[in-house]
């Protein structure tokens, strides 16, 4: 929520490191809202999660920030379930 997360284009802000690229896909940069959403291999974890749930009518989208998304798909997510929702987000 604060992005403190010591990823990538932080390292490399800070001159740690000398690439912000994600190292899982080598597409775009590693920020956290990529680590959670953006790269194809965690949109690949969340659909196996979402099945195995019954819920594949989600769809994680990488351009929108992760809070928006968790947000607005919790409201999809009939009450007595959104409990379980944000426990597998978080």
């Amino acid at each position: 929520m604060h992005r403190r997360c010591w990823t990538a284009e932080r390292r490399f802000c800070h001159g740690l490191q000398t690439s912000a690229t994600c190292v899982i896909c080598d597409q775009l940069p590693e920020t956290i809202d990529h680590i959670l959403l953006g790269c194809c291999f965690s949109r690949e974890v969340w659909q196996i999660c979402f099945s195995k749930l019954h819920l594949q009518g989600f769809v994680v989208v990488n351009e929108e920030p992760v809070m928006h998304w968790w947000v607005h798909s919790r409201k999809a997510v009939p009450k007595q379930l959104r409990c379980g929702f944000d426990l597998l987000f978080f």
